[in-house]
């Protein structure tokens, strides 16, 4: 039997080629689960599912880390080594429990299902991205004068406000304006500083004793707003940061009595009024731009 011509067609196998891989994906996600919050909070920005950002894609990671190697994957994730020249330091994810990390790991498996890996063009694919430029958001990363791996905070104001929060002294350490850019940092692999912006408030002390913290983590809510959890001895503090009427709201409390604590009465701006009040065991602090 002879075969028309069309069949043999190099275009018509692409095309064939794209339908059935386009078919294959639209499956694959109608079955995939949605993502662990563990992965969404700590993971996420800086892994995406087909392309290398500041880590690996999900692609990648699923191929070194398949099924049976769940534990090594654990591992990682609790002490990371540097298996890549250009890429920056992961910091350790040991704050996540295992039961969670495994689900991280179930979910890398099921995103990674049936996409290929997309190499980037060299560029700073974060100057324009909707993901690193929309607020609110929080990102960890190493900034100057503060702990390593810090977060910032991006906060919808209209100064476009950053609080520069230390996971090492669990502390406000100073607040800025602008449009962080953490590409100097993950460009050089580490071996400069991310750009948080220009400063206009330092908090001169942290609130609690840095020798009695101890970092838990942190969470976001539905609207996008961090709480950060950590421990002042035996006692758990929350403290989470908000914007509301033009203002930084940051609230921090405990279920029991606040430790004791104390802020710097002289730490004055001259972009930021503060203000303070406590509450039974909440520690409310406002930061209201001067106009």
């Amino acid at each position: 039997m002879k075969v028309h011509p069309i069949f043999k067609s190099p275009a018509l196998h692409c095309l064939v080629a794209a339908l059935l891989t386009a078919g294959a994906q639209a499956q694959s996600k109608k079955e995939k689960k949605p993502e662990p919050a563990a992965f969404t909070t700590n993971c996420k920005a800086c892994h995406q599912p087909q392309t290398d950002v500041v880590g690996p894609s999900l692609v990648e990671i699923a191929r070194i880390y398949p099924k049976e190697k769940r534990e090594q994957f654990i591992q990682w994730c609790i002490d990371p080594g540097k298996k890549r020249a250009d890429k920056a330091q992961m910091p350790s994810m040991a704050h996540i429990p295992k039961k969670e990390l495994i689900a991280v790991h179930q979910y890398v498996l099921e995103a990674a299902r049936g996409l290929r890996r997309i190499r980037m063009p060299k560029a700073d694919p974060f100057e324009k991205s909707k993901h690193y430029t929309k607020r609110p958001r929080v990102f960890r990363t190493f900034i100057p004068d503060t702990g390593p791996a810090s977060a910032i905070v991006a906060l919808p104001t209209k100064d476009l406000h950053n609080v520069i929060w230390d996971t090492d002294q669990c502390a406000l350490r100073y607040i800025t304006t602008g449009q962080p850019d953490g590409y100097p940092y993950w460009r050089s692999n580490g071996n400069s500083e991310a750009k948080p912006g220009k400063k206009v408030f330092t908090e001169s002390q942290s609130v609690f004793d840095p020798k009695t913290t101890q970092y838990l983590g942190y969470k976001v809510d539905k609207d996008g707003y961090p709480t950060f959890l950590y421990t002042v001895g035996n006692i758990q503090i929350s403290e989470s940061y908000s914007v509301h009427d033009g203002k930084i709201l940051r609230v921090i409390q405990s279920a029991s009595e606040l430790p004791k604590h104390q802020l710097h009465p002289s730490d004055k701006s001259k972009q930021l009024k503060r203000s303070i009040r406590q509450e039974g065991n909440t520690l409310t602090i406002e930061y209201r731009p001067k106009s």
